[in-house]
């Protein structure tokens, strides 16, 4: 016969209920269908993570419809923020980047917001209005150009020179990650 859990078993299981939800597992869409990128998670290094790779073929439209491919960024240094609208980590780091981009040390670098909602089309311009972003958002639902750079959930940023090589990632966003942002930026400036 098997035995009944035990009260230490219990509150075992409460402390680490609790511990996740206080270490992000809250940040999680509440909508599962929101988004096909994984869940939010938090910041995995204080430095962006080194990379040495090409930027990778792609082709997004942007919310105004524009298209924005390898051959718009040619020749530019340029980030993308992968970010949905229900992630609240991601949320931090769109305002934080915006706030970022308006600084006369970052102008000249392509600063492209990747949403990845699969109802983006729906949401996001009364999003961009109330939250006040300036900065270009291409929209990709299916999130197909995050996992090329490695990057497998969000938020997370990509890193790319003027010469098309990617400099560094980030994946997630949370204790120091405006650093992280900078580091980036001055990386590729």
């Amino acid at each position: 016969m098997r035995k009944p859990f035990s009260h230490r078993s219990l509150s075992i299981c409460a402390i680490v209920l609790g511990t996740l939800a206080l270490f992000g597992v809250s940040a999680i869409a509440a909508d599962p269908a929101q988004s096909k990128a994984a869940d939010a998670v938090p910041a995995e290094t204080a430095a962006p993570a080194p990379a040495k790779d090409a930027i990778p073929v792609f082709s997004l439209k942007m919310l105004d419809g524009k298209t924005v491919s390898n051959d718009t960024v040619k020749g530019k240094p340029s980030v993308f923020v992968f970010w949905q609208t229900a992630c609240s980590l991601c949320r931090v780091e769109v305002e934080d980047i915006n706030q970022l981009a308006q600084m006369q040390a970052y102008k000249g670098i392509n600063i492209y917001l990747v949403n990845v909602d699969l109802n983006a089309a729906k949401v996001l311009p009364s999003y961009v209005e109330t939250n006040k972003i300036s900065l270009p958002i291409l929209v990709d639902p299916d999130y197909t150009l995050g996992p090329k750079f490695g990057i497998n959930s969000t938020p997370g940023a990509a890193f790319v020179n003027s010469k098309g090589k990617v400099v560094s990632t980030t994946k997630g966003y949370g204790g120091d990650g405006i650093s992280s942002l900078k580091a980036g930026l001055d990386a590729i400036k």
